[in-house]
Order: C-alpha cells, then structure tokens, then sequence
C-alpha cells in the first residue's frame, strides 16, 4: 500500500527490496481442469492448500496463501485486534462460489469504523467554507441501488477541499443518484457516482446514517460499484 502512488524509480526499487510485494491466493475456482465453483469453501480450501504445497521453496515468500483461523468470530476478531490489523474477512464454510453477486457469506469485518462509500454529491459550503460544505455518501444495496448514508464535511484541508472540489464538478449531474433523494441543509449538487471515498465514522445511527463521519481520502484502487 505504502509503494501503489511511487512514480520516483529510485524509490521503487530500493522498497521494492524493503518492502517486497507478494501474491496472496485465497482462492481457487478450477483445478486442473475440474471447476470448483459449486463446492463449499472448506472443499476450495483444500484444493488450494494442496497446489500451494507445489510452490518451490525459493518462491514461497512472493507466492503465499492466504492465513486462515477457524473459532468463534469473539476471539477471531479480538485476536486480529491484537494483532493490530486493519479487518478480516468473515466466511460460510459451507458456502459456494457465485460468480457474478454479491453474496452474504463473505462478510468484510473492519475492525475500527472506517468503511468506504460512494460519492453522490455535495452541498453548498457555509459562511467562509469554500468549494462545498459537505460530501454526500451512500452504498449499493443487493438490488444495485445507491442508498443515502449521510454527509461529512470534516477532514478537509483547503488543497484538498479544491482537489476534490474539482473532480466532482466535473462529472457534476442534474439529477441525484440515490434511490432517495436526500434532504439537505444547503443546496445539493448531484454527481456520477464514481469516485469512492474512505470514511472513519463512530457509529451508525438508528435511521441507517454515519454518526460523526470524517473524510479521509479519495479511494483510486476501488471501483464505486463494489461498494456495498
């Protein structure tokens, strides 16, 4: 993460040394030529596990299969606290590979309230605020429709707020992208919604809204339709 925006040569490859990439497999779909997708994962899992054994020793630190811990999903998560990371993915055992959806045994489990939402526009800034005041946020939903979850208008350094500023306006729409046209306190512009941002936020609140969010940064490794 800390290499993905390196364009100084220099830099790359001395961390490229420091901090050397790997391929994680999590996942295997076909073996040899037998498809996989209709087993339960415990089955894929095998089957993974076996043609990772395969990897030559030499290859073993960039080739890598991905950590797995079974138990209860409390001391699964307090385990990963400990251990300082960021999140763990939560999955079904027993369930299938379905190309194609979005399915509800695959749970990203973020272990701070920091999530990604998709930008849908933003409002008028206030008093001596300049560009906007607020970006307004939402997630799609299993039936592919962009759901409010609320604004943030924290965060924000001046340059920032004109770099962001910038991109919006120009893929700014007339009409708003969310599948409820949310009520706001200054006037709203509506965009396309494109660009994701990351939030850190201290809860949800009972109507389905961020409490508290704080932008922290523009996402360029995400694509907005894969935010649910």
């Amino acid at each position: 993460q800390g290499r993905m925006h390196l364009t100084d040569m220099a830099a790359v490859t001395q961390l490229s040394t420091e901090t050397p990439a790997a391929f994680i497999a999590f996942d295997i779909l076909v073996d040899g030529t037998q498809p996989l997708h209709g087993e339960a994962w415990d089955d894929r899992r095998a089957h993974l596990e076996r043609v990772m054994r395969l990897v030559p020793a030499a290859s073993r630190r960039l080739l890598r299969i991905s950590a797995v811990a079974y138990g209860s999903a409390d001391a699964l998560v307090a385990d990963a606290q400990a251990r300082g990371w960021e999140g763990i993915m939560a999955k079904r055992r027993d369930g299938a590979y379905e190309a194609g959806r979005r399915v509800r045994h695959w749970q990203k489990v973020k272990l701070e309230n920091q999530q990604e939402f998709v930008v849908g526009g933003w409002t008028e800034p206030r008093n001596s605020r300049k560009h906007f005041g607020a970006l307004l946020l939402g997630y799609y939903n299993e039936n592919g429709e962009l759901v409010y979850a609320g604004h943030t208008g924290t965060g924000f350094s001046d340059a920032l707020l004109n770099d962001v500023y910038r991109k919006l306006l120009a893929i700014e729409r007339s009409t708003s992208p969310f599948t409820s046209t949310p009520a706001t306190n200054q006037q709203a512009h509506w965009t396309r919604p494109v660009y994701v941002a990351q939030v850190r936020f201290n809860e949800w609140t009972a109507g389905g809204h961020l409490r508290q969010p704080v932008f922290l940064g523009l996402r360029d490794d995400k694509d907005a339709r894969d935010v649910f």
